[in-house]
């Protein structure tokens, strides 16, 4: 018999981050660790008779962690509204789990509006020797299934019918937790010292940026059904810091009446959908899934860049990138002894690499991120592991200071960082006020010793998303500090626009697309020219 309990009826009991805080001192890890668990749980010889628990939210909010706009917050909403259910069942055939999500789309998407429709779909994760997640293949079914375990409630019992060791773990404040930790899930269970009830479930990763990190889920507000004690409340956090999802159920039951085809596949399974683990994928998979971002794996190779050099006034300057609609544009400044490769997306940095090493033959010595943003600077480390530095605003050092043997070359507002050689002269300048992000920064590339008629561009992340959609897919808030900064630093009219994103263009036509009246100013108006050209 179904037992459901709408949470406004209850007597809610409530684990507070507080209490735990204030009882911990120096406790051990004591023996019967998992016993105590299990019995905090309410798990025991009679909980085989749980086919299935529901947990059913109508608040549930994420942050994105990759597109913050300050260098240590997060700031930046996926998610503002939404809501889920999460159903596991525990019959026959290992644990399956099914979510049915809501997800209203935030700022992040401004770029796919006005007619984005939110997020509604339903995902089928089975663990075990078949395990999958319907409909999605490979990398990103891997991790599902990680995470289907991690918000199992009855997870603590699936460890202790196992191989497990007992542990303590940091949380923030520098308290230790005792904990207990599964290795062939990769998987640490905390729990509060004074009622032992789960305080976090645990998993671990390798993020380029913050090097080790923890990926919590915590769990607290439990309430009593059936003889189980369920968390009705679900935080995601990282690194023990950065709150990426909240969630709050409004109804959990135990033993509901499930259709026997709930958790059915309506697809075949082939080889190429079998969940595959790569540890050095893992935080990046988990933090593009929970924006909506990932895209799969990238699989192209260094034949498949379309590469050009298309400026005649300005031989080693490339203008690079892959097919396909979420590829990324990059710019390389071949100079006589290396080159200087613009914007960093993960997915395709050993891919350039390669590309730079068969086509031009000379060492990537300098790598320049347009922004913080992990989609432009995750591939950052890549480079460093080869030697290059890292040319970045010196307020953003502290955010890449974590990747091993990294060296910086910095700029600052007002003193832009440059490249130069006898052909061309690149600018890197830090936009004021960017509301995108506070390192946001763009590069000005001109002839070395340009004329009124010289060719210059702009090259830009983000700032304009889709140059071919002016109007209705992007942020003119955003538009305004690009346009706000050509002027200040008084960049020629008309330079041409090379974006990251879409299609190229022209500045004219954002100055047209804002109603901007933009002054007739030529490439020798160019605040910083060089000196060392005579008239």
């Amino acid at each position: 018999m179904s037992t459901a309990l709408i949470l406004s009826t209850l007597i809610v009991i409530s684990l507070t981050f507080s209490s735990v805080a204030l009882s911990l001192r120096q406790h051990e890890v004591p023996d019967d660790l998992m016993e105590r668990g299990l019995n905090a749980i309410g798990i025991d010889a009679n909980t085989t008779r749980v086919r299935n628990v529901r947990i059913s939210g109508s608040q549930f909010r994420t942050k994105s962690m990759i597109t913050t706009i300050a260098l240590d917050g997060m700031d930046s909403t996926v998610v503002p509204y939404g809501n889920q259910t999460i159903t596991y069942s525990y019959g026959e055939g290992g644990l399956k789990q099914r979510i049915d999500r809501f997800a209203g789309l935030g700022t992040l998407w401004v770029f796919a509006r006005p007619a984005l429709e939110p997020m509604d779909y339903s995902v089928v994760v089975q663990d075990g020797e078949d395990g999958s997640a319907a409909v999605i293949r490979g990398y990103l079914a891997a991790y599902m299934i990680t995470d289907s375990h991690k918000w199992d409630p009855l997870l603590v019992s699936k460890i202790s019918a196992g191989q497990f060791t007992l542990s303590s773990e940091t949380v923030e404040g520098d308290l230790l937790l005792p904990a207990v930790f599964d290795l062939s899930l990769n998987i640490s269970v905390l729990f509060d010292p004074d009622t032992y009830l789960p305080f976090a479930i645990r998993t671990y990763e390798d993020h380029p940026f913050f090097g080790p990190s923890t990926n919590d889920l915590r769990v607290y507000d439990y309430i009593r059904v059936d003889g189980l004690m369920i968390p009705r409340h679900f935080k995601i956090i990282y690194n023990n810091k950065r709150l990426i999802t909240d969630f709050l159920a409004d109804e959990v039951s135990v033993n509901s009446d499930v259709e026997p085809s709930f958790f059915n596949v309506s697809a075949e399974r082939g080889n190429l959908n079998i969940p595959v683990v790569d540890p050095a994928l893992t935080a990046y998979i988990g933090e593009k899934y929970a924006n909506y971002l990932w895209f799969g794996r990238f699989n192209f190779t260094a034949m498949d860049f379309d590469a050009q050099q298309p400026y005649t006034d300005m031989p080693g300057v490339w203008v690079i990138r892959m097919p396909g609609v979420a590829s990324y544009r990059q710019i390389l400044l071949e100079t006589d002894n290396y080159v200087v490769v613009l914007d960093a997306p993960s997915e395709q940095a050993l891919v350039l690499l390669e590309w730079v090493r068969i086509n031009i033959g000379k060492p990537v010595s300098q790598i320049w991120p347009t922004h913080h943003h992990h989609d432009h600077a995750l591939g950052v480390p890549s480079f460093v592991e080869i030697g290059a530095e890292v040319v970045i605003p010196k307020m953003a050092q502290s955010y890449y200071a974590n990747i091993p043997e990294a060296k910086f070359a910095t700029y600052e507002r007002g003193a832009p960082y440059i490249v130069q050689t006898s052909d061309y002269r690149a600018t890197f300048i830090h936009v004021e006020g960017s509301i995108h992000a506070q390192d946001h920064s763009v590069a000005v590339i001109m002839p070395a010793c340009p004329t009124n008629d010289s060719t210059v561009l702009v090259f830009d992340a983000d700032h304009v998303v889709q140059a071919q959609l002016m109007a209705t897919h992007n942020d003119h808030n955003e538009l305004s500090q690009l346009v706000n900064a050509m002027a200040k630093h008084r960049v020629a009219k008309s330079a041409l626009l090379v974006p990251v994103h879409g299609e190229l263009s022209n500045m004219t036509t954002i100055y047209n697309s804002m109603g901007y009246v933009f002054p007739e100013y030529k490439p020798l108006d160019f605040e910083y020219l060089s000196n060392n050209c005579t008239a």
